[in-house]
């Protein structure tokens, strides 16, 4: 059976003031969701590095002039993802199951970066009022499962994307 988890950073809860909330772990948090989260946050700041070392080559490429003309470098997370996705789609354009794979792997990321949001963002006490994350031992572990894969994905999509250098 797995352990409810719930999130310390009780914005909206009217009982306790924010002074209060900043901190505060309810009695029962299990080191497991606390390493779990841990975790989360990692996978993600490796996929997320990922993707921005791709921008920052792919933006120097020839078939990248007119994206990276139109935006400018990506800067969170959600941005950094469909820029990533854009500059990628953009050097494969006659390929379409590679494009499909990377919209894939897209479509991931954009799922699993609400996750890694609501975690970091519940660590940082200033005006954030976000509410209680639930999830459970098992549920955040599904979680963390699917973002190792993901980093997989994005690993490979990046390591291939080399034959896009001309």
């Amino acid at each position: 059976m797995a352990v409810p988890f719930f999130w310390f950073f009780c914005m909206n809860d009217d009982t306790q003031s924010k002074a209060e909330a900043i901190g505060v772990y309810l009695g029962d948090t299990n080191p497991a969701a606390i390493h779990l989260v841990g975790t989360i946050i990692t996978w993600w700041a490796r996929i997320e590095g990922m993707m921005v070392l791709d921008i920052m080559a792919l933006r120097t490429q020839p078939f990248s002039s007119e994206v990276a003309a139109k935006v400018d470098f990506p800067k969170q997370g959600k941005s950094i993802i469909a820029h990533w996705r854009k500059l990628l789609a953009n050097g494969y354009d006659n390929d379409p199951e590679k494009i499909s794979s990377i919209g894939a792997a897209c479509r991931a990321a954009r799922e699993l970066i609400d996750h890694r949001n609501h975690l970091v963002h519940s660590f940082w006490p200033y005006g954030v009022k976000m509410g209680v994350y639930r999830k459970t031992i098992s549920e955040l572990n599904s979680i963390n499962n699917s973002l190792a894969r993901l980093y997989t994905n994005v690993m490979a999509i990046s390591v291939n994307s080399h034959t896009l250098y001309k």
